[in-house]
């Protein structure tokens, strides 16, 4: 356990920074440090994450003009095989035809930090599909309330 200085601001207990001194919350003085104690935790996945990746896939389904990307599943499937976030076991040449097993996203089947560096590189994916930068992609989707 470590004891560290924390700031409450906006409601939420984080680290004091001189940047953000003016943020803090009505129920304490300005800048008010306060002392707490933490533990070490592993970082949650983020359901505000997941709404994200799943909006993206349905704007990208709504926007695109390619026929293979028609539903948010679609997209998703595309995504994941464009990604090679495949489960190589899973991979069969049966005739002319492949067969391809992506790896899941759930909770349980990826960490935090997998799971970050697969949003960053999907959502660069999708902008690219629907011919914009990424930021506009995010900041619509965080408009339409997605993220």
């Amino acid at each position: 356990m470590i004891e560290i200085a924390l700031q409450y601001r906006n409601g939420i207990y984080a680290p004091a920074t001189l940047a953000e001194q003016d943020k803090a919350a009505a129920a304490h003085k300005p800048n008010q440090i306060i002392r707490g104690k933490l533990t070490e935790c592993r970082s949650a996945r983020s359901l505000r994450q997941l709404r994200l990746y799943w909006g993206s896939c349905n704007t990208v389904a709504e926007n695109a003009f390619d026929p293979k990307l028609s539903s948010k599943e679609a997209v998703d499937w595309h995504t994941r095989v464009q990604l090679r976030f495949v489960d190589p076991d899973r991979v069969a040449v049966i005739g002319e035809k492949i067969i391809i097993q992506v790896r899941s996203i759930a909770f349980d089947q990826l960490t935090y930090l997998d799971m970050n560096t697969f949003m960053e590189r999907a959502l660069t994916v999708h902008a690219g599909w629907l011919g914009v930068n990424r930021n506009e992609l995010v900041k619509e989707l965080q408009r339409k309330g997605y993220g």
